[in-house]
């Protein structure tokens, strides 16, 4: 894996506009061996992987200093203009990092206009959580993976998701395109599509407008989240582990702690750490695909 970030699909479009390219960021395993397996999604899509893998050497800064790092990485290999950005579990976070810095850039060379979440629950420091249940047994994976998961237990214990001046398309409602069909999303609600159901809209946790943020206050960019619906197997009658503290949410609890950022859900029939099996790639494909889809479309009104 010389390149860093690897296009690992090119856009299958050569003679009509390129949808919106897509940069992934690794999960805690720091690999991107999980996004190779996906079928096309249709435009370039670019990975970065944990260049520290191989010696398991901690970032100093953490998150953050990732998030530098990795928005070096982006411009260095001449991606300009507009993307879509996001990651599976701690890709998440690093991609909010990210556009977080991008938010405070002068004349940044890319910005992002959506964000792909794939099973990030809502972030809060470790140290302000009591005990979760053990983690499923990772024995069989490599032993550099584990140690990249061991490092994510340091970076995540006590880091802060970044704090944003305003919320989301700063409030304003927003319209997606699904197969067709038209739906506006106002600020107090979300898309959702549940399990073996249709595309409707829900009610979440309202965002009363603080009439003493600026007008053109930064919130982060929208998103579309896609959340497996099955907890993880971690033996009978314990606590749930740490990934799955908010499964039984249908937000994963962003909704409320992060103002308007979560546009669409899309919930998929497995466990956090199923979603890219074999078995299931070709589920997650056209899951991935359709959440792409959603911010390929959407519209602030």
């Amino acid at each position: 894996m010389e390149d860093n970030p690897m296009c690992i699909q090119y856009s299958p479009y050569e003679n009509s506009r390129h949808a919106t390219p897509l940069v992934l960021i690794h999960d805690g395993g720091g690999t991107i061996f999980p996004y190779v397996r996906l079928g096309s999604l249709n435009r370039d899509v670019w990975a970065i992987h944990d260049p520290n893998w191989s010696t398991s050497e901690l970032y100093e800064g953490g998150l953050d200093e990732m998030a530098g790092v990795y928005i070096d990485f982006i411009k260095n290999v001449g991606i300009r203009g507009s993307i879509l950005l996001g990651g599976w579990s701690l890709g998440g976070y690093i991609s909010l990092a990210i556009a977080k810095k991008l938010a405070g850039a002068v004349s940044p060379e890319f910005s992002i206009a959506g964000m792909l979440i794939i099973d990030s629950p809502l972030h809060i420091p470790m140290c302000k959580l009591r005990p979760a249940g053990p983690d499923p047994d990772f024995e069989h994976l490599p032993e550099l993976v584990r140690k990249s998961f061991a490092n994510c237990d340091v970076y995540l214990k006590e880091w802060e998701l970044p704090h944003w001046d305003g919320p989301t398309c700063q409030g304003s409602p927003v319209r997606a395109t699904i197969h067709d069909e038209v739906y506006t999303i106002p600020n107090d609600r979300i898309l959702q599509k549940r399990l073996g159901q249709k595309w409707c809209t829900i009610e979440v946790k309202r965002f009363e407008h603080d009439a003493s943020i600026p007008e053109n206050s930064a919130g982060p960019p929208p998103a579309v989240m896609i959340r497996c619906d099955l907890p993880s197997p971690n033996g009978r009658g314990l606590e749930p582990c740490h990934i799955d503290r908010f499964r039984h949410e249908p937000l994963l609890r962003w909704d409320g702690s992060y103002p308007s950022f979560i546009k669409a859900v899309i919930d998929v029939d497995t466990t956090h750490y199923g979603i890219f099996d074999p078995s299931h790639v070709k589920v997650a494909t056209q899951q991935l695909n359709e959440g792409l889809d959603i911010l390929d479309s959407l519209k602030v009104l």
